[in-house]
Parts: structure tokens; sequence; C-alpha cells
């Protein structure tokens, strides 16, 4: 955000690599949630979704087996066709609202053979239901889409900062107002007593 702490205030750490700073920087405690789960999206879900895994796509009616992966812009969830890896349908990561685990959507629930430890669900614009392979994979992919989740929710950094540089020369102008108005009332008080205009 571009605020300066010292260690009284904030003593908490994170990497920076996106804004090209080497080791940990001290952040504040809203930037040090957002830039933990920023560097957990960009170390470790980024190559884990990029790999893709296949899933079941539980349906009202029907479930697909279909290649799931993040896509090379980092912006979208593709599904593909197992086979032909042709694209089928996609989502925005902005697009999400929510991610739950275990069988909690309607189709979920529904589903008899569907592992609960291995569901999960995107609720946005449209919600997609999956089932992963196996637990580790579930979580893992859980895990990548919370993180992204929770940093595209979140007010940007930077115009937490601006804002917070407004309020301080706003009370600095609100600051310097006063001095001046105390300053110029004495003026005032000191000119009546020279002058007993008081009385």
């Amino acid at each position: 955000c571009g605020r300066l702490f010292c260690g009284d205030c904030s003593n908490k750490k994170v990497e920076l690599p996106h804004m090209n700073l080497k080791g940990e920087q001290r952040a504040c405690d809203y930037c040090f949630k957002i830039e933990t789960k920023r560097l957990y999206w960009n170390r470790k879900g980024i190559p884990i979704l990029q790999q893709g895994a296949i899933m079941s796509i539980i349906g009202r009616f029907t479930t697909d087996s279909r290649m799931i992966k993040l896509s090379d812009n980092q912006q979208t969830i593709e599904i593909l066709d197992t086979n032909s890896k042709k694209l089928k349908d996609s989502f925005s990561l902005k697009s999400m609202d929510t991610i739950v685990s275990g069988k909690t959507t309607n189709n979920l629930k529904k589903s008899k053979n569907a592992l609960s430890s291995q569901c999960f669900a995107i609720i946005g614009s449209k919600t997609y239901e999956f089932e992963a392979s196996d637990k580790k994979t579930k979580q893992e992919w859980v895990k990548a889409l919370e993180a992204i989740l929770f940093v595209n929710k979140q007010i940007d950094p930077k115009e937490l900062g601006k804002q917070a540089q407004d309020q301080y020369m706003a009370n600095q102008y609100d600051k310097a107002k006063m001095k001046q108005f105390q300053k110029n009332q004495k003026k005032r008080e000191d000119i009546r007593k020279k002058y007993n205009l008081d009385k």
C-alpha cells in the first residue's frame, strides 16, 4: 500500500516479488493477508492449476469427465474434452463468488457415487460442481482457488495507500487551518486587551 510502519506498529513481513523487491518486506496486517495469499497463488496455485487435472463435472442429469486447467494467461479456468483437448467451456477467475467443499450443492448431494471428500463447487455467475480424482487434488485446487478469490475480492492495497495518503493530507490541512485560526484568534484577543475593547 506504500505506507510506512515501524516494528512496533507491524511485525509482519512478506516477500513481494511482483513488485521487484528482494527478500521479505514489512507490511501492514491488511497487505500481509493479501500478499501471503498472492504469494501462495503465484508459487503453488498457478503451477498446479496449469498442469490441470481430470475431474468429473456433476450436472443435473449427466456426469462428464473433463480436463480442467488454468489458461495460459492465468485469467480463466478452461474445461476441455478429455480426449481431443478441445475447449468445452470456461469461466473467469474474477467471476467466482465463493468455493465450497464437500457435497454441498443440490447436484452433488443427489450424486450417489460422488465422494464428499473429493467434491467441491465454484459458485459465481454460474455454478460448477466437480469431483476430483482424489482428496489431495481436490484440496490443492480448493486452496489455490480460495487464495486467488481472496486476493481478487480485496481493495487494491495501492488504492488503500492512496486513500490513507489523502486522509493524512486532509488531516494536515485541517491541523494547519486550526493552527492559523488559533494564531489569528490570539492576535484578536491581544488587540482587544491592548485597546480595552472588551469593555
